[in-house]
């Protein structure tokens, strides 16, 4: 902690304290002996955020295609090529 203070040019009270606060959350986990980790549960925490910023910004998205009178078909054609999955033509 010491040295992460220093690099940071905080206090070591304050490195301690986050620490503490993230263990307390289950973002970090302290292992005697060995040190202290990233914990399982912060990578789910991790990924519900990701998706629920993901969410946030599509709702966004979706007013503006609704404002522009965009369909849900030129929509959805949209965000293919944005996400570079366009569908190709098919021959039946």
């Amino acid at each position: 902690m010491r040295e992460l203070a220093a690099q940071l040019l905080v206090n070591p009270n304050t490195v301690a304290r986050v620490y503490r606060d993230l263990e307390r959350d289950g973002l970090l986990e302290t292992r005697r002996g060995t040190g202290t980790f990233v914990s399982s549960r912060a990578v789910s925490l991790a990924q519900g955020e990701r998706r629920r910023l993901v969410s946030e910004r599509l709702a966004q998205a979706a007013r503006d295609i609704r404002a522009f009178g965009l369909s849900t078909e030129e929509a959805v054609e949209l965000l293919r090529e944005a996400l570079g999955d366009r569908k190709e033509e098919r021959k039946d």
